[in-house]
């Protein structure tokens, strides 16, 4: 419920308790410069937090690009 209230509606919602809903949410800070493109994934599986970083494989005009749009 808490996650609802700060976030509002998910992406999609589930009977499945493991992977019960989804968001996307857009971090930025204005202290640090973007190191590149990733896709980062936490949760909390059987009880035990989890955190997985993946790299996204952009050409340099599509990482503009995505890089015009976020900022």
């Amino acid at each position: 419920g808490k996650i609802k209230a700060l976030f509002g509606q998910p992406i999609y919602e589930t009977e499945n308790l493991e992977n019960l809903f989804s968001y996307c949410i857009l971090a930025t800070s204005e202290e640090a410069d973007l190191d590149g493109p990733a896709v980062h994934e936490f949760g909390i599986r059987d009880g035990v937090p989890y955190y997985n970083e993946t790299e996204l494989s952009l050409s340099e005009k599509e990482f503009e690009e995505l890089y015009t749009r976020l900022f």
